[in-house]
């Protein structure tokens, strides 16, 4: 399973909100993966999977350019390039 952000107490903190869901969103998007039984789940799909799919295939310099600060786009920049999980 590779939860998003999901509303909680944790994420109240975080400074951008643009890529946090709903609690009840997504919690219910982790109930249904979890009795689908996939393989490898993003949850909520939206926009994680498409994310998924494009992240290993940026250039470092995109990639490092999104985690600067005052990028506009802090959480995706804290996820490592390298352990970013490849699409299956």
């Amino acid at each position: 399973m590779q939860p998003g952000f999901i509303a909680t107490e944790m994420s109240a903190r975080a400074d951008d909100a643009r890529l946090v869901v709903p609690l009840e969103r997504g919690v219910a998007a982790m109930v249904a993966a979890i009795e689908a039984e996939p393989v490898r789940a993003c949850v909520p799909q939206w926009p994680w999977r498409a994310l998924n799919l494009v992240w290993p295939r940026l250039p470092r310099a995109v990639v490092a350019r999104l985690g600067r600060p005052g990028s506009g786009s802090p959480a995706l920049g804290e996820v490592s390039h390298n352990r970013w999980p490849r699409p299956i």
